[in-house]
This record gives structure tokens, C-alpha cells and sequence, in this order.
């Protein structure tokens, strides 16, 4: 845990404390060389202060910063496709018992190595692992005392998903859509923590730290530029374990980016998941499972640059 929030702090270090967007696309190290590279790194930081303000509010400062780079080998007989996402986000407020809150929290890495059968059409070994940095909370008051308090719901590695599959690819001419279906995948949850196993959350047995699941997997990815200084990207996945067909796992996210002008980028997120194990607090005190979404709206001042090495 120690190392994962001192790599957190370091990365948050190299982002400044500006909003800086960067983006490259299809960057080769060499002509002849096989690999591609692509991706972005964005901080956007954000301050609120009052004194004296007749309307009301609260003093608070927002910092979040996002990193994926995907990496890509590919030759006439195989492909190797490698992508990894860093996403975190921390909210400061004044007047509260507990100042710092996250906002966003993904550490997501996917790696899959695909032998050609055709132009379009791949035999595919994959792997796509994802958990958090920190702990997750949530907050509430203690109406006798008054007092405010917060109870943690997650960590880093609880959860923490892991998927292997075997899969049959698609991808068309342009490159900007990749469908892939696997009938044979294993998905692995794991809740490190000792506290969150012994309740047996996440779809883990209380005392247990894994659980396995095999089943199916559904995969798309599109991105592209939909019109001149607009791109879209979307991605999709889709597990149904074998014993349980009943209820299936979706991940859903999109992200749509605005070139303003050469120093000004906008990018609109969303984030949509279902996981029938995973149980939501709801306002009557029951917890159950529930669509979970989140969308962000972020504006800032960008550098950009696209080059061939």
C-alpha cells in the first residue's frame, strides 16, 4: 500500500499542479520498426474560496490527472497489443472532520498477443487486470454525536479483478474498431484486505481473499476522430459466468475529446458498471445491487504535439 501511494504521489508531481493535456498518436521509434505508441496524459486542478458569501458554499481545492498509453507490436504473422490507464482524483474540504476525498481512483493494465489468421481475424491469448490506489470510503453523520464518520468499502487489490481468456479478434480496415468474443475466460477477484474478506464482500466467502469464475467475455473498443478536432472512444466488456447465467458483469466507458484550439482541450467521461456482487449502501440503509455511473466534465489549458520518431 505504502508503494502504491508513494508511486501515486510521485506521478501527481510530474503533472503539475496546471492543467496540461498531451496527446500522441502512431509514434515509431524507428521506420521499419514494429511498435506503435499512443496516448495522453491530463492533470486539471480547480479552486473554490469564499469569505463572507452571502450564498453559501464550501472552500475547496479538486485535483485529477489521468495517464494511458497503449502500446502496439504488430507484424504480418502477429499483433501484441499492451494498454495501460492511471486515473486519480482528490477533492479537499473545508469544515469537514475528514479534508481529503478521492474522486477518481483506476489502475487498469491489459496486455493480449494475437496470431494472425487473416487481415482482419486473430486468435487471441489475453489478459486485463484492474484494481485502485487507496481506500475507498463512505460518509455519513452520527446523529447523537454529531459527529462525522466514514466507513471503508474498499482498497487497494479489494477489489482487484484479473481476467484470462482465449479469444477470436476483429478489427476493420481503419483500425478504429476491435470486437473480440471469448468462449472460454476465468475472471479471479481478489479482496486483499483482511477486514473487507471477513465480511465477504465483492462476491468473495467471509474469511476467503479469492474467488474464481469461468465463463464467457465480450469485448468491443471503437475510437476515432468523428469529425475534425472531436474524438470519440468507447469500450465495452461483458463477463457471464457458466454458473451463473443469470446475471453478467458490464464495464462500460466513453470518452469524447473537444481540440479547442491549439492550448485549449475539453474531454466529457463516462463510466458505467454492473456487478450483481458488488452491494451499493442505499438511502433506506439496505444494501443491494445497483447500476453504478459516474460522468466528469473537464476543461483546461493543453499542450499538444504529434511527431514521428
Amino acid at each position: 500500500m505504502k508503494k502504491g501511494f508513494l508511486f501515486l504521489v510521485a506521478y501527481i508531481l510530474v503533472c503539475f499542479n496546471f492543467n496540461l493535456y498531451a496527446q500522441t498518436t502512431e509514434l515509431k521509434t524507428t521506420e521499419d520498426s514494429l511498435w506503435t505508441y499512443a496516448g495522453n496524459i491530463s492533470a486539471n486542478f480547480s479552486q473554490v474560496g469564499l469569505s463572507n458569501w452571502a450564498a453559501g458554499g464550501e472552500n475547496t481545492i479538486t485535483l485529477n490527472t489521468l495517464f494511458r498509453h497503449d502500446m502496439t507490436r504488430e507484424s504480418k504473422v502477429d499483433i501484441w497489443r499492451n494498454s495501460v490507464i492511471v486515473n486519480y482524483g482528490i477533492l479537499r474540504k473545508d469544515d469537514t472532520a475528514y479534508k481529503f476525498r478521492k474522486t477518481d481512483d483506476i489502475l487498469q493494465w491489459k496486455t493480449s498477443y494475437g496470431y494472425k489468421m487473416s487481415k482482419r481475424w486473430s486468435l487471441n491469448l489475453a489478459s486485463d487486470f484492474r484494481t485502485q490506489f487507496s481506500p475507498g470510503y463512505t460518509y455519513g453523520l452520527d446523529t447523537e454525536s454529531n459527529v462525522e464518520t466514514r466507513q471503508k468499502i474498499s482498497d487497494f487489490l479489494s477489489p482487484g479483478y484479473l481476467i484470462f481468456k482465449l479469444s477470436a479478434n476483429y478489427s476493420n480496415k481503419a483500425k478504429t474498431l476491435l470486437l473480440s468474443a471469448s468462449p472460454i475466460s476465468e475472471r479471479l477477484t481478489v479482496v486483499r484486505s483482511q477486514m473487507l474478506s471477513d465480511q465477504g464482500v465483492f462476491g468473495v466467502e467471509a474469511g476467503e481473499h479469492m474467488r474464481s469464475q469461468v465463463g464467457f467475455n465480450l469485448n468491443m473498443i471503437y475510437d476515432e476522430e468523428v469529425f475534425k478536432g472531436i474524438n470519440f472512444r468507447t469500450v465495452f466488456d461483458l463477463f457471464g459466468a457458466y454458473n451463473d447465467l443469470r446475471h453478467q458483469v458490464v464495464n462500460w466507458e466513453t470518452l469524447t475529446t473537444f481540440k479547442i484550439n491549439s492550448f485549449l482541450n475539453a474531454n466529457i467521461s463516462t463510466f458505467l458498471i454492473y456487478d450483481h456482487d458488488v452491494l451499493i449502501p442505499q438511502e433506506e440503509g439496505e444494501a443491494k445491487p445497483a447500476t453504478q455511473f459516474k460522468y466528469s466534465f473537464n476543461l483546461g489549458f493543453a499542450y499538444n504535439f504529434n511527431s514521428r520518431g
